[in-house]
Order: C-alpha cells, then structure tokens, then sequence
C-alpha cells in the first residue's frame, strides 16, 4: 500500500459474526482520499454477516470531441505520391541546411503532399470506445498495478 501511495479508507467494522469480535476485514484503497464523496454502511445481503459498503465517488470525466479529420492513406495514389518524390532532387533540396532546417523541409514537403494527394476521412459521430471516467491518469493507473502485480506473482508457465 506504501509503495502504491494507498490509503484505506474504511475506518468501521465490516463483518459481524455472533461470539466474534466485530472486525474489520473489508477494504476500499484509494490514491486520493478527497475523491470519496459519501461512504455509507448497509446491512448485509440475506445471512451475509458483512455489510454492504456503498461509496459514491466523485470523478471528472473528459468528453472529447474528435473533430478532427485524419488522412485515409488506404484510398491514397501512392504512385502518383512515389513519382513525385522521385522527381525531387534531395541533395539539393538539403545542401547547406543543419539537420534541424532539413527535418523541417522534409516535414513540410510531406505535409504538403499528405494536404494534396491523401484523402481526409470524417471523424466518426458515433459515441467513444471507452467509458467517458476511464481517462489517461486513471488507465496509467491500472497499468502500474497490473505491472507491479506481475513483479508480485512473478511468470507463470501454463501447462
């Protein structure tokens, strides 16, 4: 929990079995305790003896909007595309320039022929892949705990 940064947020017993000392068995690990909004405590389902934990989070989401169209290289005239670039003469095109100042020339010459020559495909309308909480903080996140779960369990050698 250190290591992640973790902190448990339930500071209440959780199970209650008859003769037995309430303990506190059920957890909630969080990076950051201010996003909880409310945590509550419920009885438990049918003969259960835990309780039912309800936490209401307060999470931003980020909708973005992809409006942006991208090049459909899949419809591009690549031998139109090859014979213009094969029509170019480079070392020319690159004589006295620091390499800086030809990656610059190379970039706006591909740019150009992409703008001219590549077909433009419409951002899809249709609603994103992905669950509108799950942003990039939150995926990196998971990964790391994935990551470190594996350092954890170590290979596994199925059979």
């Amino acid at each position: 929990m250190n290591d992640a940064h973790l902190s448990q947020i339930i500071n209440f017993p959780t199970r209650f079995r008859q003769g037995q000392i309430p303990s506190l068995l059920d957890l909630v690990l969080l990076h950051d305790e201010l996003l909880v909004n409310s945590l509550d405590s419920l009885p438990g389902l049918g003969k259960s003896d835990h309780l039912i934990i309800s936490i209401t989070l307060q999470i931003s989401t980020e909708l973005k909007s992809n409006s942006t169209a991208k090049y459909d290289f899949s419809k591009a005239d690549f031998v139109l595309i090859n014979s213009i670039i094969d029509s170019i003469k480079w070392n020319d095109e690159f004589n006295n320039l620091t390499c800086d100042e030809a990656v610059e020339v190379l970039q706006c010459f591909l740019l150009t022929i992409c703008e001219n020559f590549v077909l433009k495909k419409k951002p899809p309308k249709s609603t994103p892949f992905h669950s509108p909480w799950m942003t990039r903080s939150i995926k990196t996140l998971i990964n790391k705990k994935k990551a470190h779960v594996g350092q954890i369990q170590g290979p596994s050698f199925g059979c």
